[in-house]
């Protein structure tokens, strides 16, 4: 653009030329890109409120919260074909075997669903709200890594 504002090498006489597409396809872009942040804001914002029931260990019950207030360590209660915000550790089942099936569509792209297993120890002694107050123990984790097939750690 700026080797036509030169006379001699010019084919434009002087002048820019190419300055009013280039401003418009610059000012596309940055209405596109605006447009598109826009509404991953506004979709991280609804995923965010999506509700999820939270085990309370005052009064020993579950109660309806919100993922953007999740932390680690809540116990949550996952219905059949319900959406779950994070990683989970998967302490009790009502499938044979201790065996759910989670659907990893988001964080892969595949639709087939994954076999799940809870903890065989955890699994028969928290099957209801009352069994859950005396939970407790320690994770240990393996450090952040690409390995979403695989998992290392360790419950006490």
């Amino acid at each position: 653009m700026f080797m036509q504002m030169v006379d001699f090498i010019s084919i434009s006489d002087g002048k820019p030329a190419m300055l009013p597409p280039m401003i418009f396809v610059i000012v596309t872009s940055m209405l596109k890109d605006g447009y598109e942040d826009y509404k991953r804001h506004r979709d991280d914002r609804a995923e965010n409120e999506e509700l999820t029931e939270v085990y309370n260990f005052e009064k020993g019950i579950f109660h309806f919260c919100e993922w953007q207030y999740l932390q680690v360590g809540d116990i949550v209660r996952v219905q059949r074909d319900q959406y779950f915000p994070e990683d989970m550790l998967l302490i009790h089942t009502t499938g044979q075997g201790g065996v759910a099936y989670v659907e990893t569509k988001m964080l892969d792209g595949e639709s087939n669903l994954k076999m799940k297993t809870a903890i065989k120890e955890l699994n028969p002694h928290y099957t209801d709200e009352a069994s859950l107050k005396n939970f407790a123990g320690i994770l240990g984790c393996e450090v952040p890594n690409n390995q979403i097939y695989k998992f290392d750690g360790t419950f006490c």
